[in-house]
């Protein structure tokens, strides 16, 4: 596999001279257990999860090593009261020095399941001195900022009339920037709304107050039964303080949107410039990734058993199909049916199914079957990477090399995970290093 003279090339050579990298995030951690601050012999991992696809909100964990008797005479009897502030400070790759630190403040839930004291009769057998002197123990926390874990109360229930699905949602989202208020500072600070989206104005919208459904159901609400949002598919993500809405599954006109994520996945023995692996320019990030990916293409399947072309009845015409001419009753297959297809199969075969509701009048769940067939999901590692760079749903371009030469895949962000540990395994180091394993979700063919 040869990466010469391509776009490859060039943008390799690009970050290589230019571009920066986080060689590490130092971090510090401080645990108020029932009003007692404590602070940790070290930090064990640091891990980050964002589900674009499905999810609503981070999924945050981490571990801390505290002395045993801080663990169970300090920590486990005061699990429903706590919290962290977890200061972070990036370390520059080119220089070595110090970034600007941040702290943020978490709900702390401990994982840890454990009673120490009931489990080993520590009551009649040990101090909490003698514990600390014993040894040590790696406590777990899911970790949940305000906003996100106030959001996730919020509850439903309204009638929307002359508006369209796009409308509600973001009505009903923009109220979370007043709902949530957070005593540390942190809020909700808006909505971010891609193009593309249904403009159709429907005179009822309903979201059943007697049912008062949570907040993060509302957007798959909309888009299955009440007209649709996008065509390919619905994410709302709510990320540092700001909604996003986007279509996961969206691989068209992405060198149209406002910020792109330029992905160059080379072979990890071909990149010398270790740790210098990204470079900003504006609202575009180009990023090099390792080529041990994993692809995942299940649209030939899917178009063959499933179907690459759909069809269904307009249900606004179920009672009225036809009219009468002289003394027949004539029905048009124009007006009553809609028939479209998806990426035609090689054998230039249209394998049409019935959809999976044969009458509606919401196409937009059509529409996003076929686009979910029409593409594939590719997860590549970015070592040395910043997450904070990414956000839900930004549009892709992969760039890669294959056996017939260069390729590039277009479509969307849609999920990463970043797992930060110490370089040196044992070491008491506050400095993690970070990985990250992006998610994509793009065009099945370049």
């Amino acid at each position: 596999m040869s990466v010469n003279q391509t776009l490859v090339d060039i943008e390799i050579g690009r970050i290589a001279s230019e571009g920066t990298g986080v060689r590490g995030v130092e971090y510090t951690a401080f645990l108020n257990a029932g009003g007692q601050w404590l602070t940790p012999v070290k930090v064990d991992f640091f891990t980050v999860s964002r589900d674009y696809q499905q999810g609503r909100v981070d999924i945050v964990g981490i571990g801390l090593m505290f002395p045993a008797g801080d663990y169970t005479f300090d920590i486990v009897p005061n699990r429903d009261n706590l919290f962290i502030d977890l200061l972070q400070t990036p370390i520059d790759e080119r220089t070595g020095q110090r970034k600007e630190s941040y702290v943020v403040r978490y709900k702390a839930v401990l994982a840890n399941r454990d009673q120490p004291d009931i489990e080993s009769g520590l009551p009649f057998a040990a101090n909490k001195k003698d514990l600390n002197i014993g040894g040590f123990t790696t406590a777990v926390f899911q970790l949940k900022d305000d906003p996100s874990f106030q959001a996730q109360m919020v509850m439903s229930g309204r009638i929307f009339r002359r508006v369209s699905p796009m409308d509600a949602l973001r009505s009903m989202l923009t109220e979370t920037t007043e709902l949530v208020n957070s005593p540390n500072g942190q809020r909700i600070q808006g909505v971010t709304v891609r193009e593309g989206y249904n403009t159709t104005v429907r005179n009822h919208i309903l979201i059943p107050p007697t049912q008062r459904i949570s907040l993060f159901d509302v957007p798959e609400h909309l888009q299955n039964n009440e007209g649709g949002l996008y065509g390919a598919g619905i994410g709302c993500y709510l990320q540092n303080g700001q909604w996003y809405v986007f279509p996961p599954y969206n691989t068209e006109n992405t060198f149209k949107s406002t910020r792109i994520l330029n992905i160059v996945m080379v072979p990890i023995n071909q990149y010398g410039a270790g740790e210098r692996t990204y470079y900003v320019d504006g609202n575009n990030i180009s990023i090099i990734t390792a080529s041990q990916s994993v692809v995942a293409d299940i649209g030939l399947y899917s178009q063959l058993n499933d179907g690459n072309a759909v069809r269904t009845i307009e249900a606004s015409r179920l009672l009225n199909m036809g009219n009468q001419q002289d003394d027949k009753y004539v029905i048009n297959r124009r007006d009553n049916l809609h028939e479209f297809e998806g990426m035609r199969l090689a054998d230039d075969m249209a394998n049409a199914k019935w959809g999976q509701n044969p009458s509606t009048s919401n196409l937009y769940t059509e529409y996003t079957r076929l686009a979910y067939k029409n593409g594939q999901f590719i997860t590549t590692l970015w070592n040395y990477g910043d997450i904070d760079l990414l956000t839900p749903g930004m549009s892709v371009k992969l760039i890669t090399m294959t056996t017939e030469g260069e390729a590039v895949f277009e479509g969307t962000l849609v999920g990463v995970e970043s797992e930060s540990i110490p370089k040196t395994a044992g070491s008491v180091s506050q400095l993690l290093s970070p990985v990250l394993k992006l998610v994509l979700f793009v065009k099945r063919f370049r």
